[in-house]
């Protein structure tokens, strides 16, 4: 199989900035926070997926239905990037220090990459068949899944490039979603329940509140879970699985269905709920939720969440699909 070349060619181009304060009403009380709007020029679309803790977010851009992968650092400037002979970039998670995982397509098929704070990529692959890295903790260590045969197998890759592919008991998918500090691991198997990976290898299957789909989607450092189930009735719900295994449910007043993106090491969790319209929320630790929207926006999507509690994500306009970052 053709790897890329370690060192892609980077490009710093202009970013369209906009921000503006607003008061978001939250259980009675005027709670102010800042939007700040990302579009990489000349894009049709503007996607972000992962932010640290320093302020540096990563995600994708569209022209001409081609999909680019760009980093955009605190102080907003916008770097964009592709692994060479790539046809599809997809960067999906970022860490501390900078360095972003993700996955890329090129006429061979679809293969995983890590992109070094210096501008570095190098790409790899599973043993058996297209890889896609879906996480990367602050120590390096990336989480993704492998695709064959019609199903898929979990793999963690260390610093140092060597990977460990796992399964769940039984089960013909095994996909991670998320990986903290400490190498535990969360995920989704056979696209409709949920696990969490003990750092020793120990796999724990859970179903909240006898779910017919859940969704593991982030874990933080504390060994919390975060996600979304689908109830009897077909109604989407946010959970919160404590590292012991308590799973509390929870819904923003209104919603007709709730998606959870992520936790941070906080326990804060964001994500976006459904009333008729689709409007973003955080959940403190504490259980209060707060409900936002980004100005103007048809719909607001958070995606991501740093230990700051700044979140980002998506929201649509008349004009197109945007990038924000919502500031507490």
């Amino acid at each position: 199989m053709r790897k890329p070349a370690l060192l892609a060619t980077v490009s710093t181009i202009c970013m369209t900035t906009l921000a503006t304060s607003v008061l978001i009403l939250a259980s009675g009380s005027a709670v102010a926070a800042t939007f700040t709007i990302i579009d990489v020029s000349g894009a049709t679309g503007t996607f972000p997926l992962s932010m640290n803790a320093g302020g540096s977010v990563t995600g994708y851009y569209n022209v001409s239905g081609t999909d680019h992968g760009f980093l955009r650092t605190a102080d907003g400037t916008i770097v964009t990037f592709d692994p060479p002979g790539s046809t599809y970039t997809y960067p999906a998670s970022i860490n501390a220090s900078g360095s972003i995982a993700g996955v890329y397509e090129d006429d061979v098929g679809a293969h995983g990459f890590v992109r070094s704070a210096d501008g570095t990529i190098t790409s790899f692959d599973g043993a058996t068949g297209d890889t896609a890295a879906t996480s990367i903790n602050n120590q390096g260590s990336i989480v993704g899944s492998e695709y064959n045969y019609g199903g898929s197998t979990g793999f963690v890759r260390a610093p140092d490039g060597t990977m460990t592919p796992f399964e769940v008991p039984h089960a013909k998918h095994t996909d991670p979603t998320g990986i903290n500090a400490e190498g535990a691991i969360a995920g989704v198997y056979d696209e409709r329940r949920a696990f969490v990976r003990a750092t020793d290898g120990t796999i724990k299957k859970f179903s909240p509140f006898s779910g017919r789909s859940a969704a593991a989607t982030g874990i933080n450092d504390r060994g919390s879970v975060t996600g979304y189930y689908v109830d009897a009735n077909g109604i989407a719900h946010g959970f919160v699985r404590a590292s012991g295994g308590k799973i509390t449910s929870f819904d923003p007043s209104g919603s007709q269905d709730t998606y959870v993106a992520g936790i941070n090491r906080k326990g804060t969790i964001t994500g976006e709920y459904l009333d008729g319209e689709t409007h973003g929320f955080v959940r403190h630790s504490t259980g209060k939720i707060t409900s936002f929207d980004v100005p103007k926006a048809i719909d607001t999507e958070p995606l991501a969440i740093n230990d700051s509690g700044a979140v980002t994500g998506i929201y649509t306009d008349s004009i197109g699909t945007h990038g924000f970052i919502r500031t507490p």
